[in-house]
């Protein structure tokens, strides 16, 4: 059985990865569309992970020069990625010189926190203690658009990736 289920693997592996990697663009779609990300340049988000999900899909049965393209357009999709990061952490306004640093720091340190501020805030109840709401914005992850740059970085090697027989 085990031997079989290799075999099948190491026939399928690439269109399993390249399958994933449809999934992860649709999954990471899905959570931007969840979250409200969608004003203005948050569209590209949406945009990207909606081509890059497309891109991989057709690169499943994709043959010759055919891959090159889609191995390009998910590299572009990749791409999105970094300039997501870059809003994410450079471009706000009415912020001092090295807001992007003290955003990541602030977010590495909720994240440390946050198992256990969660109880606290279950008993503080939904708004806080002073009927305030919370900062969601302040422990949004800043480097969360650079999954959509692995993704179509493996995405293109998957569609690159000649199938072994």
């Amino acid at each position: 059985m085990t031997e079989k289920l290799s075999k099948w693997l190491g026939t399928h592996l690439r269109e399993l990865v390249i399958g994933g990697v449809a999934a992860g663009f649709a999954m990471v779609m899905i959570e931007l569309l969840m979250m409200h990300h969608d004003e203005g340049k948050q569209l590209i988000a949406i945009a990207g992970t909606g081509v890059g999900a497309v891109l991989a899909l057709v690169g499943i049965k994709a043959q010759g020069k055919a891959r090159t393209a889609l191995a390009a357009g998910l590299v572009a999709v990749a791409f999105t990625g970094v300039v997501g990061t870059y809003f994410h952490l450079f471009h706000h306004e009415d912020e001092e010189e090295h807001a992007a640093v003290t955003r990541l720091a602030r977010w590495v340190d909720g994240q440390t926190a946050a198992h256990a501020e969660e109880e606290d805030e279950e008993k503080r109840g939904e708004n806080g203690e002073n009927g305030e709401k919370g900062e969601e914005e302040e422990h949004l992850p800043p480097l969360a658009p650079l999954s959509v740059s692995g993704l179509g970085v493996l995405g293109a090697l998957g569609v690159l990736a000649r199938r072994q027989d």
